[in-house]
């Protein structure tokens, strides 16, 4: 019985030898996947904010580049405006003008129009005193009768 609690104790402690080497190598095989995987992600960190940074730069050129096309299309617009701006006021100097003469011309008609009219009217009325008058005297005529 002896021999085999000697052998049993043996048995046993061999197991736990072996366990604890199985154990052993768990826990290296682990943290050799743990330093691997902090290594990595390290290196994606590192490549993520890499890559970001040259993101936030493409973009920043392309913002600034689409900010300066903006000003100078408005740049481009605004002299536009003022081209159109003095070519509408300089019309509007021609078309007061022209409005001006036109104007003067209706006024030189109108005058010349109510000249002719009151020309006309005081002829009429002299011809109508005439006849008044000639029929006032016929009647004084026909009175003394």
């Amino acid at each position: 019985m002896r021999h085999q609690m000697q052998a049993l104790t043996q048995a046993i402690a061999a197991s736990t030898q072996a366990r604890q080497e199985a154990l052993a190598a768990c826990k290296a095989q682990t943290a050799d996947m743990l330093s691997t995987f902090n290594h990595e992600r390290a290196a994606a960190t590192k490549e993520l904010k890499a890559s970001l940074l040259a993101n936030c730069m493409d973009r920043s050129q392309v913002v600034s580049g689409l900010l300066a096309d903006a000003a100078a299309e408005r740049a481009a617009f605004a002299n536009e405006f003022q081209s159109a701006a003095r070519s509408q006021a300089k019309e509007l100097m021609q078309d007061r003008r022209e409005r001006c003469a036109q104007v003067d011309g209706m006024m030189h008609d109108f005058y010349t129009s109510r000249m002719e009219s009151s020309q006309e009217l005081s002829g009429k009325l002299t011809e109508c005193l005439q006849k008044i008058r000639t029929s006032v005297a016929g009647l004084s005529v026909w009175r003394g009768v």
